[in-house]
């Protein structure tokens, strides 16, 4: 029952399904922004390593967290912002420890969808796609029956 719960939470936050199929999983939420969090894993392609996202995106636009790359070996903090009105987004990933740098931009699509585009020393990637999950505030244990 617990995992239902979380991976409806998970679904609603999504938008893949409404609040009303798990009424219990989702509190009452003002509608002021919330910070999203892109947590997002894709396979390699041609001129692609593998790419591992773990990105903030807060309510007032402001972007930071880190990507890795070739199974983690390197690893980038990312900062930037993305900007609603033109529905775009440009970051810079800074690699730890090295001084490697590349730029990912792209397309907001919706509030929990973006494509990027990923371009420096070792990647190229283009178009990705990339969803975001929603944090649920509240108590832990909250909902449970």
């Amino acid at each position: 029952m617990i995992g239902y719960r979380l991976a409806a939470t998970a679904m609603i936050g999504l938008g893949v399904i409404g609040s009303s199929a798990v009424p219990a999983a989702r509190p009452a939420m003002a509608q002021a922004p919330q910070e999203r969090v892109f947590s997002f894993h894709s396979n390699a392609s041609s001129g692609c390593p593998s790419l591992d996202w773990h990105i903030v995106v807060q309510p007032d636009y402001t972007v930071s967290g880190m990507v890795g790359w070739q199974n983690m070996q390197l690893i980038a903090r990312v900062s930037g912002a993305m900007n609603p009105q033109s529905k775009t987004f440009q970051l810079t990933a800074k690699e730890a420890g090295g001084n490697r740098t590349a730029t990912i931009s792209g397309t907001i699509i919706a509030p929990n969808h973006i494509t990027a585009n990923i371009k420096g020393s070792g990647v190229d990637c283009q178009g990705l796609d990339i969803w975001a999950y929603t944090p649920q505030r509240g108590s832990i244990g909250a909902g449970r029956g």
